[in-house]
């Protein structure tokens, strides 16, 4: 990502998908924001603060085309990993009714 001044590394959000015992189809991802080698604007990276902490932008929500196992969608089946693939910290939600993951990072995407 690059913001005309610095430039950080890309990230990578890792979301394995697959079929439950009663549901031979997995669920498909719509959409997704910010869209592959979107060009994120870090000048005003300033992280927010909220109840669990620190939490720095970009915020990564991904659709799906139907509901989830919610107990399943955790830091552990979702993961953001820097460009070297080690793990970050962040915080992840299910988005129940809307089909929806959050991803919110935090710690701050490290410029490079």
């Amino acid at each position: 990502m690059d913001n005309g001044t610095s430039q950080s590394g890309p990230a990578q959000v890792e979301l394995p998908v697959g079929p439950s015992p009663t549901d031979t189809t997995p669920p498909e991802v719509i959409w997704h924001s910010p869209p592959d080698n979107a060009q994120v604007d870090l000048s005003g990276s300033v992280p927010i603060s909220d109840s669990l902490g620190l939490a720095y932008p970009p915020t990564v929500l991904v659709e799906f085309s139907e509901p989830l196992a919610s107990a399943t969608v955790n830091g552990t089946a979702v993961q953001l990993k820097d460009a070297p693939g080690q793990g970050m910290q962040a915080t992840v939600a299910y988005l129940d009714g809307a089909n929806q993951v959050s991803l919110t990072p935090r710690e701050a995407l490290s410029n490079g």
